[in-house]
Formats: C-alpha cells, structure tokens, sequence
C-alpha cells in the first residue's frame, strides 16, 4: 500500500473527479446507467492525455501535475463561464471567446511552469493521492447510498386500468380496420398556401388523391386554437363552453384526456394510442401506449445518457463548440442534435431538437403499427408545420423559432410543410401497404397558419381521408372535425348517430361568431 501510495496517480483521479462530482450533484435526476457514457469517453481521455504528458516529461510524477494542471483548466472552463456569461468586470463583457482566450493563456503558462519542475517531494504525491481518493470515495459512497435507498423505496409500476374496462365489447362480424387521426398542427389549406405565401401545394394533394384519399377543398377547423378543435373533434360536438387558448402549462380538459371516441372505440376492442403534444394542456399521455421519445423504453438510457454527456461536456473547454453551435446549428452541424434533447421551452435549441426528433420518433413508430397484433386507434399530433421550426425541405435540422412577423414565419412554414409532405405520404405509403384489412387515415389540421393567418383564414384547413367505400362516398367538401367521427361511426361501425351542421367559431371581430362552413365562407 505504502507503494502504491507513492506512485503518482492523482494525476488520473484528477481527471476522473470532474465527472463523478457531477454524477453525485445530480444523482437524483439521473440513473448509474446514465453517466456510463461519459465515465467511458473521460477515461479514454484521461488516459490519452496521462500518456501525452508521460511521453513529454518523461516522470510519472511530472507527468501527473500537468495532467492535473490541464485537467483543472480543462474542466473549469464551463462552470467559470456559467458563472459570468451574464456579467460584465470593469464594464466590459466576457464572453465564451475571451474566456478561451485566458484559458489558452494559462495553458501555455501551466506548460512552462512544467518544464521548469525537475521534482516533487514524496509526501506531496502521498498528499495528493489521499486527497483526490478521499474526495471520489466521499462522491462515490453518496451516490452509492442514494442508490440503495431509491431501490428500496422504488414500487413496481402497474399498469394503467383499461379505460374501457367499464364497457362491453361489441361482437363484429368483420376485422376492423385500424384508425390513424394524424393531425398536422397548424397546417393550411392549398388556397391559403397558395394566395397567401405563394405556395402551390397541388403535387402533395394529387398524390394523396392518387393513393384514394378524399381531400375536402373547402374544409374549415371548427376553432381556431389548439385545444378547442381537438377536443370538439374527438368528442364530435361544439364545446359548451369555448376553453382558454392562452399559452401555458394548465391542466390537460378532462373531455379532451377521457374524449368520446377513445371511449366509444374501446367497446369494439380498440387500444387507445397518442403522442406526446406541444403543451401539457393538451396531452393525452394516459394512453394504452404514449409516442414520447424521452420515455420510450428503447430510447429513454439513450436519451438520458445523451443528456447528461451534454451536462459534462458543457462543463469542459468544449463549451465554445456548444455556443457555436447554439448561435448557427447548420454552419456547426458536426455537433450531434441529440447534445440537445430537452423538452424544456427554457433551452430554446434544446426544445427544438426535442420536437425535430420527436417527430420522427413518431413517424417511424407509426409505420410500425400495422405489423402489430390487435386493433389501434392512433391519435398522432405531429407537431409539423408548427413552430418551433426543426426541419428544412429536406429534412434536415434546421433551427428557426418563431419569428415576429408574419412574414418572417413565411419561409421556415413553408420548409415544414415540404418535408412533412414527403415524410406523411412515406407514413400513408407504409399504413396502406402493410395493413392486412384497409386502414382508416385522417390526416388534418387542428387549425391553419396561426403565426400567418388571421380571421377566415386561420380556420381553413388541410382535411384528407382515406376511408372504405360507403363512407367515403359520403364526404363532402365543406365537411369539418366535428363530423370526421361522426361520419365513420355512422358509415363504417352502422352507429345509430347524425351529422352535425358545420359552423366554425370565427373571431371576426372581438367575439366568436358562428359562422356556416360554405364554400368560399362568407360571413353575410
């Protein structure tokens, strides 16, 4: 022991100690299973820069100070930065380049002190390795403890009681097709498009059409928000009550988290299945089976671990390459999107890369559907062409939140809607082919362009429906999301239930007017 405590390897544990520490401050929020990631890159980083400094000076015990030296520069750059990223020292600011600027400074320094060591005396080395094994053993055994008494408090999750355990499921005497109501958040109608942001969308409508979709050329939304269109819709009825659109974090409705047709649908045995949604407000995330990337059980280690190695490295001499990053993701785009992941509005890039690969999540997982075992009514809110805007025409990330002006939200829209073109017919293209009895699609938006549009044209929508044969010969161009579940009980499952009139709630001019959906819409 004597010996091994005379050999210089606080150098090691000085490289190791940055990430353990962290790991300890936030050993609450994230899992051992986590931080293996980053432990595996520090450890062939610590190694690699050990050996530099050994193939250098030469002295084990050299060696260990400069790793130490480097490793303290190296490591305390982001925490420094965090500290006065928001300040200014005798009127000027310090931002992340004069920072580096410094920091390279003292490395050069650090250098030169090292190459004017010749030696260290061995209490010193004995000193610095008690000192930097009892700090990891202090992090090490904390972390440890809350481990065991996290274990021992964990229960074991049970699974959600089956909404529709209450109802009797109706005896069919034919395979039921699966429904996908797969609602493009904020999507446009093709004249909207066209007059309003000189975008002719014709191509996609035509390749819908062309795989037996009905688009309804003159479809209006029933609301023009969020919330209230997709809780009349998939209760198919006009609210009581118009619901509060304002921006927040609220309580999800109880009509939209329990809606009728996830009832309705569970007595002819149906799964219930949604995806997470843009405001808690409007999360369905009880569902027999919630599309949410950061929970996802073949994506959740993945994910967290992605987010604690952005947490480590943020605190590292990276840092810079991560604030380039922030400031022009396309010009850096060799960072890797997932650093980002938050689904947090409070890490503006983070949120977008959240929704950029929650949507694909999403999709790709849609695609799955058809192969699986049962009947599924999947309630898919893609957040596309909506802001945040996470994608060029091609796919690509591309980081646009929501500009000022009408204008300025014109261009990123317009990306959205490209690419999710391409990507929706691709979903349609697998939905088709691979189901074993014909699927039921809809594909809609909960309201149009709100950043863009106003009045009228806020509620004209994109509306298309894949359906068999004696309901699809019963749509109608004006037809709205009130009726959408109307007419496929009626038509498809013989339901004993009416069409409503399609009005749509239009703030003209400072109150909702119920005004007829025509074709144009006139509000004489």
């Amino acid at each position: 022991m004597r010996k091994l405590f005379r050999f210089p390897f606080f150098g090691i544990l000085a490289g190791l100690f940055p990430i353990i520490a962290l790991w300890n401050f936030n050993k609450s929020q994230i899992y051992p299973r986590d931080a293996v990631f980053s432990i595996l890159v520090t450890l062939g980083f610590v190694a690699l820069i050990w050996g530099l400094a050994f193939s250098i000076f030469g002295s084990p015990i050299r060696s260990s100070i400069a790793s130490s030296l480097f490793f303290l520069l190296f490591f305390s750059f982001g925490h420094i930065y965090n500290l006065i990223e928001d300040k200014t020292i005798f009127g000027f600011s310090i931002g992340f380049v004069k920072l580096l600027i410094i920091y390279l400074i003292l490395l050069v320094i650090s250098f030169g002190i090292m190459i004017k060591v010749k030696s260290v005396p061995k209490d010193t080395v004995v000193l610095l390795n008690g000192l930097l094994t009892l700090l990891i053993l202090m992090n090490l055994i904390q972390i440890t403890a809350y481990e065991v008494a996290r274990r021992k408090s964990a229960q074991p999750v049970e699974n959600v009681v089956d909404a529709g355990s209450d109802f009797n499921i109706q005896p069919v005497d034919q395979d039921l097709a699966d429904i996908y109501y797969i609602i493009l958040d904020a999507y446009s109608r093709q004249d909207v498009l066209l007059e309003k942001m000189g975008f002719d969308n014709s191509k996609f409508i035509t390749e819908l059409e062309k795989r037996g979709f009905y688009v309804a050329d003159c479809s209006n939304s029933n609301y023009a928000g969020t919330k209230n269109s997709v809780t009349s819709s998939l209760n198919y009825s006009y609210l009581d009550q118009v619901l509060d659109e304002e921006d927040g974090e609220g309580e999800i409705p109880q009509e939209l988290l329990n809606n009728r047709i996830r009832l309705d649908l569970y007595r002819y045995g149906y799964k219930f299945v949604s995806t997470r949604a843009f405001s808690s407000e409007t999360d369905i995330n009880n569902a027999d089976i919630y599309l949410n990337i950061t929970t996802d059980k073949g994506m959740k280690d993945t994910v967290a671990q992605s987010q604690f190695a952005r947490l480590y490295f943020e605190t590292t001499l990276l840092r810079p390459i991560f604030e380039l990053y922030e400031m022009n993701p396309l010009q850096f785009d060799f960072v890797p999107d997932w650093f980002f992941l938050s689904d947090s509005q409070e890490s503006a890039i983070g949120y977008a890369s959240y929704w950029y690969m929650q949507t694909n999540y999403v999709l790709d997982s849609l695609e799955e559907f058809p192969t699986r075992e049962g009947n599924y009514f999947v309630y898919a809110h893609i957040n596309a062409p909506h802001g945040p805007y996470v994608y060029d025409e091609n796919g690509n990330f591309q980081y646009t939140y929501n500009p000022e002006t009408a204008e300025g939200n014109i261009p990123p829209y317009l990306d959205m809607v490209s690419y999710i073109n391409k990507r929706v017919l691709k979903l349609v293209d697998a939905l088709i082919t691979q189901s074993d009895v014909p699927p039921i699609i809809i594909i809609q938006g909960d309201h149009g362009a709100h950043m863009i549009t106003t009045g009228l044209d806020k509620h004209k929508i994109l509306n298309a429906y894949y359906l068999p044969a004696d309901a699809q010969n019963n749509l109608y161009e004006t037809i709205t999301p009130v009726n959408t579940f109307r007419l496929i009980l009626r038509d498809y499952f013989k339901e004993d239930i009416e069409l409503l009139p399609d009005i749509l709630y239009a703030k003209i001019l400072n109150d909702l007017e119920p005004i007829p959906s025509t074709c144009p819409v006139s509000t004489e």
